[in-house]
């Protein structure tokens, strides 16, 4: 479960990587949660730095996970969950959609999603964090595949990659 990712993922990361501890250290102290928000802009303007992504993510991406859970199980019957799927992810952050989506598919068919995640978010410490998130679920596996940009390509030839065997797109 996605618990369990972040746990394995952002929480060891917080709590072992001095140079990501010293908010969460704080908090613990205070039990003041702007320590935590304060380490990722408020999730407004997040600093471009591992301490940024990772405290992001412990402190909004549980929220936003849930709401896509939602929003995905209001319309999941429309898609065919069976065949490829591409997925374009503006502002992606730490790739909150694609592991909602794999979370969602598993559960709906028993089986690993075919995905293609085109991952574009202007904060280049998102996508090792992304990895490491997509590297701890289970629900994705050699159906697969991820491209990250910091900005939207416009190189044509991406975008054919994106598609190629994909049956429908999000």
């Amino acid at each position: 479960p996605f618990e369990d990712i972040m746990a394995v993922v952002v929480g060891r990361a917080i709590t072992e990587d001095e140079e990501l501890s010293g908010p969460w250290i704080e908090y613990r102290r205070t039990g003041d949660r702007t320590f935590l928000q304060k380490a990722c802009g408020y999730g407004q303007k997040i600093p471009d730095t591992k301490l940024g992504a990772y405290y992001y993510s412990l402190v909004y991406q549980k929220q936003h996970y849930d709401v896509l859970l939602e929003v995905i199980a209001r319309n999941g019957a429309t898609f065919p969950l069976s065949k490829r799927c591409v997925m374009v992810d503006f502002g992606a952050g730490p790739g909150t959609a694609a592991l909602a989506w794999a979370d969602y598919v598993f559960h709906s068919t028993h089986a690993l999603p075919a995905l293609s995640y085109v991952h574009v978010d202007q904060q280049s410490a998102m996508a090792p964090l992304c990895e490491a998130l997509f590297a701890a679920d289970k629900n994705l596996g050699d159906e697969f595949c991820w491209s990250s940009y910091r900005n939207t390509p416009t190189d044509a030839a991406d975008a054919q990659r994106w598609v190629a065997n994909a049956d429908y797109a999000i």
